[in-house]
């Protein structure tokens, strides 16, 4: 997963929307392919991203 897919993956996790059930939810769905990734290279750039937010 790149850096694009990932902020776009933290976007959807941050959609708020009304939805009929969780599941049809982008939010619910943004979360369950984030528990799935396993590959650590992305750490460094989400520890980037952290520290960006902090920072504001």
């Amino acid at each position: 997963m790149d850096e694009k897919e990932l902020l776009k993956l933290i976007e959807k996790m941050a959609d708020r929307g009304s939805y009929t059930s969780s599941e049809d939810s982008p939010s619910w769905n943004a979360y369950r392919k984030a528990s799935e990734i396993t590959d650590t290279s992305v750490i460094p750039f989400l520890n980037n991203l952290t520290g960006a937010i902090v920072q504001l």
